[in-house]
């Protein structure tokens, strides 16, 4: 904990001890050490530094995304009343009377809390003035850092005999408590487990500690991962075996291996297999996934095989629990297999012998906001290659950058390409949307083919899986007489409509308004739904098949982790028969009962202004098209598009990756696009259209003279121009090879030291 800009305190990480003594800084001494449990190694700081680098971001921003949020010590600014003051009612206006009143309890509070006392919205002001006068004082108080969840224990310190049981003969409580000890045979017990013989002994065992008979002990409690029995892992059968084999003989040539497997082709029993390989060598695996929702069905596998040396870190556990994670790996005695997201690449990994990128394909792998805004994959592939470990990506629709590794012998490549138990694929179909809409046989959001086919697997006890990437009742409102479409006063963007709570917000800021019954321009006119999201789609249906539940599984749905479990365990034990949802459905899931899936509009997937817009848009029907027909060949997939002659579509029906990849490869090639060059995405933000624009410009014809006229696309205006009343241009720069890629990130640094600060530059490495 060191002091920084005055009377703040911070924690600060050492990662080097010199006797260099800067010139021109004042000096000043470390005040504690914050957390003597945490531990660095030299890989792990390496690592850090790297990303730091790599990705144009400030280690100290790295080491926020890595260390959790309970060991970011930070002062906080407390306010309290000065004690030599004179409070005269007169000399205080009447939000400064509301401060003071708020303080006059003797305690203590912050800014943030001072402001939900008095519900005072810019109480700032009021405090400098109370400050100024003498009226209030502002302290430093550092935040205590977490401390372990610890449980109490109760331990016996002398001997059963007579002298024991007469000192106890008129105290029935107390002989009671020893009795449990007795019995048990024990010396220490907790004391909530005695508690649950009788709540009445708590006094009982205050006499006793008195007595000296009793000694309470705080312990630390780690938390349990998992405790069940272990069963042994599946067999293999012939095609899974043959691509085990062929990963252990590839990982003597390659550090990194792609499986790519068909979905439900049995990739994750593979990965057990190796995983049990690597523990069995002593070493630690890492197993990544890119979404939280994919945890909660590969937890339950993993813990019947490996039992408690399974951890969890996402970003959906507590504050608590991932410090307590992060504890156990910096200990001596490590779990064995770490299963997280994006951010467990920041643990301290001791022993790493194995890392697992499953769905390596997948987006959410990439941080956006804020800074560091590194792709996980990527570094995961550059961790294992700093701590000697091996890297397996998988994925069904590899990513075309780690196919044409793998195709261009950089990484080792090894295929499943029929599914586990021989099960055909789904019976893909297109539902004509345009059709549909001009014969005005729509029923709601769904064609005639759709309803049809849910009726039939409902009806044979089947479940229905629908996909929506949109959330929301709808994505935006017009009105009926002047056509005028909300948006939000911040951002160039509609707003999205809420019916739950009968409201409107933007998805870029977070406003919230309330919708008005008429229209706000025209002050005529009604507002009428466009673009339906999950939230009709599952009114429509509950309407349409009322017998039948139905459950929705979006974010907005989704308020915290039970409530996402009992999805889950509701729909896997048929008690949901119909699963609306966005792409937290559409990846990983695996459901035996699923019989159809429906895709609602998969154009929305496709026009897209991003050069990968096909690319991706074929993974994501894939994927989810491989959520249906897992245990038999009768699962039917439909497709609803206005544009169902689109060549993505038969790609999709055939499952031919291979085509999708060679056709829109040689499109990204001819123009310059990644895998075959680097590309680094560029955003300058100001509050003034005309100053970013001026900006942008003249950037532009720096970097061209540094880079070539061909490296620099741009400048352009996003679709969403405007954020938070700030104006974006962006550019992007196609490098072609690795000294190109750094002559862009040194002309970068160098434009950013001559900068107006008051311009935002967002520099995004592989934006992609």
């Amino acid at each position: 904990m060191v002091p920084f800009a005055g009377n703040k305190r911070y924690t600060a990480l050492v990662i080097a001890i010199h006797d260099r003594k800067p010139d021109g800084f004042e000096i000043k001494g470390i005040d504690s050490i914050a957390e003597k449990g945490i531990r660095f190694s030299d890989k792990h700081i390496e690592f850090i530094e790297w990303i730091a680098d790599y990705y144009g971001a400030f280690p100290g921003d790295v080491l926020r995304a890595a260390l959790p949020v309970a060991f970011r010590l930070e002062s906080v600014s407390y306010v309290e009343l000065s004690g030599e003051a004179s409070f005269e009612n007169s000399s205080f206006t009447h939000t400064e009377r509301r401060v003071v009143d708020a303080l006059s309890d003797g305690n203590s509070y912050t800014v943030a809390e001072l402001q939900k006392l008095t519900s005072i919205k810019g109480i700032l002001p009021a405090v400098k003035s109370l400050l100024d006068r003498g009226v209030v004082v502002v302290k430093e108080v550092v935040d205590p850092l977490f401390k372990p969840r610890s449980e109490s224990w109760i331990n016996f310190k002398g001997e059963f005999n007579d002298d024991l049981w007469r000192g106890l003969k008129r105290a029935a409580m107390q002989s009671g408590v020893m009795q449990l000890f007795k019995e048990s045979g024990v010396n220490a017990m907790p004391r909530s487990l005695i508690l649950q013989s009788n709540p009445n002994y708590a006094a009982a065992i205050r006499e006793l500690c008195k007595k000296g008979i009793l000694e309470v002990e705080n312990r630390e409690v780690m938390p349990i991962s998992g405790c069940e029995e272990c069963v042994p892992s599946n067999s293999l059968n012939p095609a899974q075996n043959d691509a085990l084999q062929s990963i252990n003989s590839l990982f003597e040539k390659f550090g990194t291996i792609l499986l790519h497997g068909v979905t439900s082709s049995g990739k994750t029993e593979v990965y057990i297999k190796l995983i049990e390989q690597v523990i069995a060598q002593g070493k630690c695996v890492l197993f990544m996934l890119p979404e939280i929702a994919l945890t909660i069905q590969i937890i339950k596998r993993l813990k019947r095989v490996f039992g408690g040396e399974v951890g969890v870190y996402h970003s959906g556990m507590s504050d608590r629990e991932r410090a307590e994670v992060w504890r156990r790996q910096s200990g001596d005695n490590p779990y064995k297999l770490l299963l997280g997201v994006r951010s467990s690449l920041f643990l301290p990994h001791n022993n790493l012998g194995l890392i697992i990128v499953d769905e390596e394909h997948d987006t959410s792998y990439k941080q956006r906001e804020p800074s560091p805004r590194y792709n996980g994959r990527d570094s995961a592939l550059m961790l294992a290659k700093m701590c000697g470990a091996k890297a397996l990506l998988g994925s069904a629709t590899p990513s075309f950058e780690s196919y044409r590794n793998a195709i261009g012998a950089k990484f080792g490549l090894v295929e499943l390409t029929q599914r586990h138990g021989n099960f055909v694929m789904p019976r893909v179909e297109l539902a004509d949307l345009a059709d549909a809409r001009r014969r005005k046989v729509m029923c709601g959001n769904f064609t005639p083919l759709l309803v049809k086919e849910m009726r039939r697997v409902l009806s044979e006890g089947g479940q229905v899986i629908l996909f929506q990437d949109r959330r929301g009742y709808s994505t935006f409102v017009r009105c009926d007489k002047c056509g005028h479409v909300p948006q939000c006063p911040a951002c160039d963007v509609s707003m999205t409509y809420y019916k739950g709570d009968n409201r409107m917000m933007c998805r870029y800021c977070g406003r919230i308004f309330t919708i008005a019954t008429h229209c706000s321009e025209c002050t005529d006119g009604t507002y009428r739904m466009g673009r339906a999201g999950t939230e009709k789609i599952e009114e429509e249906i509950a309407k349409l098949f009322p017998d039948y539940p139905v459950d929705r599984i979006d974010t907005d749905s989704m308020s915290n982790k039970s409530r996402f479990r009992e999805s889950i365990a509701n729909f896997e034990s048929g008690k949901t028969r119909i699963l609306v949802g966005t792409r937290m459905i559409a990846k990983g899931l695996d459901f035996g009962g699923v019989k159809l899936v429906g895709v609602i509009d998969a154009d929305t997937l496709i026009h897209l202004p991003d050069f990968r817009a096909e690319e991706r848009a074929f993974a994501q029907l894939l994927q989810v098209s491989g959520r249906c027909g897992r245990r038999g060949n009768d699962g039917v997939v439909i497709i609803q598009t206005a544009e169902p002659k689109r060549e993505i579509f038969e790609w999709v029906k055939q499952c031919d990756y291979y085509t999708m990849f060679n056709t829109l490869a040689a499109e990204r090639k001819e123009f310059g696009y990644p895998p075959f060059t680097k590309a680094i995405g560029v955003e300058f933000r100001h509050k003034d259209r005309n100053v970013v624009r001026g900006y942008a410009n003249n950037v532009v014809k720096f970097l061209r003279l540094k880079l070539g006229a061909t490296a620099v696309e741009g400048p352009a205006e996003p679709d969403v121009a405007r954020i938070g009343n700030m104006y974006r241009v962006t550019l992007l720069l196609k490098l072609t090879d690795y000294n190109h890629f750094r002559l862009a990130k040194f002309s970068l640094d160098t434009l950013a030291e001559s900068r107006d600060k008051s311009i935002r530059v967002i520099v995004d490495i592989d934006t992609y």
